[in-house]
């Protein structure tokens, strides 16, 4: 696993799109209401909030929401069609495709970027350690719950799970974990 791809897209959309601070969730079960929950608090708070989660119930737009408010399917093809010569240069580099969630990831942030949050939440996809949103600096790290899932990727024990989802903190991340 690598996280080359992401970072060379996040270089050709001029690292901008991954600089403002974050919060990250990871774990098991629980992440989706989690991340939904911090980001209604934050907006309360009075913070422009870009809320990531994975996977959608609906549409491919409710992952993506900046103040509450979906990203329009208007605006999702349109940042879609501003990402695709970015994602076609880097599966010629790299030899590989760049998955849904990596592109999605890819999405969110620039579209959040544009539209000028003041802090993100983002939800992981699996694990943490070689997740696409780990290339984005996490001020916090949520971890919620942690079970024995996705065991063939993450590891057979929850020790190896717990430290893939961990792989996200990095020095100067605060760290907050919710127990059973």
């Amino acid at each position: 696993p690598s996280l080359s791809q992401m970072e060379r897209i996040y270089c050709l959309l001029g690292d901008a799109p991954r600089n403002f601070g974050s919060l990250h969730v990871v774990g098991t079960n629980g992440k989706t209401s989690t991340t939904r929950m911090i980001g209604s608090i934050l907006k309360e708070a009075g913070l422009k909030v870009g809320v990531y989660t994975s996977p959608h119930i609906r549409e491919f737009t409710e992952r993506i929401e900046v103040g509450g408010q979906e990203i329009s399917e208007d605006e999702f093809v349109a940042y879609l069609n501003l990402l695709l010569p970015l994602i076609d240069e880097v599966n010629i580099t790299f030899g590989d495709n760049l998955t849904q969630f990596e592109i999605l990831t890819a999405l969110a942030l620039k579209y959040f970027y544009d539209h000028q949050v003041d802090c993100t939440v983002l939800e992981a996809g699996m694990g943490g350690r070689w997740d696409a949103t780990n290339v984005v600096f996490s001020r916090v790290v949520a971890l919620t719950n942690i079970s024995l899932e996705h065991t063939q990727i993450l590891g057979n024990s929850i020790c190896q799970i717990a430290w893939e989802e961990a792989g996200v903190i990095k020095k100067g991340s605060s760290v907050a974990t919710m127990s059973r």
